[in-house]
């Protein structure tokens, strides 16, 4: 029996997020809904899953969970069925080998503890409201966002497929892990953004393979404080 939960989790921005919880163990969902209630997001039962592209159409979610209770077909016909029915539809699952899976947006091992859960489920709501509001910046090729702490919130597909990372890959790192070589230019580069809110030169990236990738960049800020780089290899 496959489960269906949907998810009302208030953003930084004050907008309601909806997400769908798909899992085949009602114990564990259940587990992690008291552990998302503690932190203000609010869940409530839907549909079991022969209803689960009805729910979809219905409640358009933001943010679709799978868990790992799923076998790895269903999981991905599952997300294909969402990004169908909502394009910008973000994928988290539930499975520390997700991390190397091309449809999930972000990747979690919930039985590593709250703090984990937590974060993971933030990089959700990052991704969903740079999607939701759409920003003509995401649009173009090759697109990186960071927060003000200089770690990555959003890839975009050409740009990850380029330097061979996946996206909850790409989550778990800075702009300092991507400088090649890594060293402190990127610490100072961002300060002097953050004073001018503009910027645009040249960078070298490191490709998943360690080689070097340069590039030519132009970074605006967003209205939420993020850095958003367009770029195209030099």
């Amino acid at each position: 029996m496959v489960y269906a939960r949907h998810v009302q989790a208030a953003s930084t921005g004050n907008q309601q997020l909806t997400c769908l919880q798909l899992g085949n163990d009602a114990g564990l969902l259940h587990l992690r809904q008291r552990l998302l209630e503690r932190e203000g997001v609010t869940l409530q039962n839907i549909a079991q899953r022969n209803e689960f592209e009805r729910s979809i159409a219905r409640v358009e979610p933001d943010v679709l969970v799978v868990d790992w209770t799923i076998s790895f077909d269903d999981r991905r016909m599952l997300a294909e069925q969402a990004k169908r029915t909502r394009p910008e539809c973000v994928i988290m699952a539930f499975h520390a080998s997700a991390r190397n899976d091309d449809w999930v947006d972000c990747a979690c091992d919930s039985r590593r503890g709250l703090g984990i859960l937590m974060s993971a489920w933030n990089q959700c709501l990052n991704i969903a409201q740079l999607r939701r509001h759409g920003h003509a910046e995401l649009e173009e090729e090759y697109v990186f966002v960071a927060d003000a702490h200089r770690k990555y919130v959003y890839a975009s597909p050409a740009a990850l497929s380029l330097l061979g990372f996946t996206l909850p890959e790409m989550l778990s790192m800075t702009v300092d892990d991507l400088t090649f070589p890594r060293t402190e230019i990127a610490p100072a580069m961002f300060e002097e953004f953050k004073r001018t809110g503009i910027m645009e030169g040249d960078y070298v990236l490191r490709k998943r393979s360690g080689e070097p990738l340069r590039i030519r960049f132009k970074a605006t800020a967003l209205d939420d404080g993020c850095l958003v780089s367009r770029w195209q290899p030099a």
